[in-house]
C-alpha cells in the first residue's frame, strides 16, 4: 500500500546569476506550532477586547462581511489551509524568476 508522508521541510532558495546559491530550510512543524500559538492567543483577545474596539466599522472598511471577520477565524482558516498542504507530501509550491534572480519554495 502507497501512501504519501507528511511535508517536514520546507526549502526556499534564493539565486543570482553568478552568485551562489542561498538556502533557508524552514521546519514546519514549527511553523504549524506558530500558527496554533497565535490561534491561542487570538482567541484569549477576542475574549478580552471590548467589543466596540473588535467592529471595524469605525475603520471605515465597509462590506457586509466586514464586521464579521474576527482574526481567530482567519488564523484558523490559515492553520487549516496549512495543514492540508503539508499532505500533500513533496512538491514545488512556487517558482518565481524575474531579471536574473530565482526564487523557488519546495515542501518536502
Amino acid at each position: 500500500m502507497w501512501s504519501k508522508l507528511q511535508g517536514q521541510l520546507m526549502l526556499v532558495r534564493v539565486s543570482r546569476d553568478g552568485f551562489r546559491r542561498i538556502v533557508i530550510p524552514v521546519p514546519l512543524y514549527v511553523l504549524d506550532l506558530t500558527l496554533a500559538a497565535f490561534l491561542d492567543l487570538a482567541c484569549l483577545l477576542d475574549l478580552l477586547i471590548p467589543k466596540r474596539i473588535r467592529s471595524l466599522k469605525h475603520l471605515n472598511l465597509g462590506g457586509t462581511g466586514a464586521g464579521r471577520i474576527s482574526v481567530e477565524s482567519l488564523l484558523a482558516g490559515c492553520l487549516k489551509l496549512f495543514r492540508e498542504m503539508r499532505k500533500n507530501g513533496r512538491y514545488r509550491l512556487a517558482e518565481v524568476q524575474s531579471a536574473g534572480i530565482k526564487i523557488f519554495i519546495d515542501f518536502y
